[in-house]
C-alpha cells in the first residue's frame, strides 16, 4: 500500500525508492481495495517468502508478484522468517546495490 501512495504521489513525506517484501500479501480489506489498480507499480520490489510458511502462505505472497511491474523474488524451503543463507545475501546485495549512490560509503 506504501508503494502505491509513493508512487501515486497522495502521500507527502514518502520518498523510497524501492521496497523489500517479506513475507508481503495483499490486504483483503475493502477500504484498501483502491492501492491494488490494474496497471502495476513501477516500484522496484525485492519479495522474500518461504514455501512452508504457515504464518503467510507462499500462495498469499505469490498472489502480491501482480502488483508489480518487474518484481524480483528469493523464496526459501522454510517457514515464517528472513533466509540468511549465502545465496539469500547475494540475491539482497545484488537487488540493493542498483540503488546505491556512485561515491556512497562501502561502494566501490
Amino acid at each position: 500500500m506504501l508503494c502505491a501512495l509513493q508512487e501515486s504521489g497522495q502521500e507527502a513525506g514518502l520518498g523510497f525508492r524501492f521496497a523489500l517484501l517479506v513475507a508481503g500479501f495483499r490486504s483483503l480489506c475493502v477500504a484498501h481495495a483502491r492501492f491494488y489498480t490494474p496497471q502495476p507499480l513501477a516500484m522496484p520490489t525485492l519479495h522474500v517468502f518461504g514455501d512452508a510458511d504457515r504464518v503467510i502462505p507462499a500462495p498469499l505472497s505469490q498472489d502480491l508478484l501482480s502488483v508489480f511491474h518487474s518484481p524480483q523474488v528469493v523464496t526459501h524451503p522454510g517457514g515464517h522468517y528472513i533466509p540468511a543463507g549465502a545465496a539469500q545475501k547475494r540475491a539482497y546485495i545484488q537487488f540493493l546495490e542498483q540503488f546505491l549512490s556512485k561515491g556512497a560509503v562501502g561502494s566501490s
